[in-house]
């Protein structure tokens, strides 16, 4: 995925003077690569972080893989969220579709990673802001009613009788 954004990231930003409508795409490549790097970093936390595309050029040139620095990886992400925020369609409601929206919630959830509780809130807000999603009518937190105890064995088996 992060291969395949990078790729498209990199040939569409030389494309996106002369075809404009091509920075929706590279917007869409931005969210998957900044999503799959926050994913893997929450995952297994020591990752290698790669934003140039493997070509033929560059696919025999030794590489450095060290494990990347969080706020490298926050940057990287931050950054590709903003750009996906500022060239996304704000109308999209197509399922599946990368929109504003959705890259407004995974920058608050970076956010909160990051205990930028401002941030979080802040995306949190234009989410509500610029969509006519809300949050369920009423007033305080719904209560969960106590659900029966059950034993954790088996129920005993009646003896059939003959």
């Amino acid at each position: 995925m992060i291969g395949k954004a990078n790729e498209i990231i990199f040939y569409g930003e030389k494309m996106a003077d002369a075809h404009p409508e091509v920075r929706h795409t590279i917007a869409e490549a931005r969210y998957f690569r900044a999503h799959s790097y926050f994913w893997l970093y929450r995952k297994y936390e020591r990752i290698w972080l790669n934003t140039e595309p493997t070509t033929p050029e560059n696919v025999n040139q030794a590489r450095d893989y060290r494990p990347a620095k969080a706020e490298d990886i926050y940057a990287l992400v931050n950054a590709d969220l903003d750009y996906t925020i500022q060239h996304i369609s704000r109308t999209a409601r197509d399922p599946g579709k990368v929109t504003e929206t959705l890259a407004r919630h995974i920058k608050a959830d970076v956010a909160l990673w990051q205990q930028n509780w401002d941030e979080a809130i802040k995306q949190a807000e234009e989410i509500f802001k610029r969509t006519d999603y809300s949050l369920p009518a009423g007033t305080g937190v719904r209560q969960r009613q106590p659900q029966p105890q059950r034993s954790p064995l088996p129920a005993p088996q009646r003896q059939r009788r003959v």
